[in-house]
């Protein structure tokens, strides 16, 4: 699922710029990840390899995204009160979160195209259909997910630009575009990860 920050909120030297709600993706582990299959249902060796391997990657994008939250929700609280260097730190931090999330999510989509390569293990013709939904469905998120991060790393860059400049300069216009590209991801990525909780129900059931 996704959850929204507070207002972000950015003090350049005398004006305090209300930047509207920034969007940090809190993909919840009920959803997003890739589950382990229930007991005592016996898979096939290689499916079920390639499931945990993909949970597992799953799981540690879940992390780094809650990671990622936390320091922007840390920035914003920074820049209300006009602690810049501080913010600054964050900045980095959140960067180097964010850019592992990414790298991350890549695992994440190599791990999910093992995987899809397993399904033929599946005895079950309607189960391995039901697999192959689920897999295309969380390539979809983990697709959307890629684009978030660089959406992301945008907003960070300006953030940074507009902490650290002494000239006061208004970037009001590009931060609330850059809010809105990572807005408008984070919305699709709950849609998308909607389809895909659906669609990992569904195999559990038939499985």
């Amino acid at each position: 699922m996704i959850a929204a920050l507070l207002p972000f909120r950015m003090k350049i030297r005398a004006k305090r710029i209300m930047l509207g709600v920034v969007t940090v993706v809190t993909l919840s582990a009920g959803v997003y990840v890739w589950r382990a299959a229930r007991e005592p249902v016996v898979l096939p060796g290689r499916f079920s390899a390639a499931r945990t391997d993909a949970a597992a990657a799953s799981e540690e994008v879940v992390r780094l995204a809650d990671e990622v939250r936390r320091l922007v929700g840390e920035i914003n609280a920074t820049e209300r009160v006009g602690e810049h260097a501080t913010a600054l730190l964050r900045i980095v931090e959140a960067r180097e979160r964010n850019e592992a999330a990414r790298q991350a999510a890549v695992t994440l989509t190599n791990r999910l195209a093992s995987l899809a390569e397993s399904l033929g293990d599946i005895v079950s013709s309607q189960s391995q259909r039901l697999a192959f939904e689920a897999v295309a469905a969380q390539l979809a998120v983990a697709d959307e997910y890629l684009t978030y991060t660089a959406n992301l790393g945008i907003f960070f860059d300006i953030v940074s630009s507009a902490t650290a400049d002494e000239t006061g300069k208004d970037r009001s216009d590009s931060l609330k575009a850059a809010v809105d590209e990572v807005n408008r991801s984070a919305t699709r990525i709950n849609e998308l990860n909607g389809a895909a909780g659906q669609a990992l129900v569904a195999l559990d059931k038939s499985l």
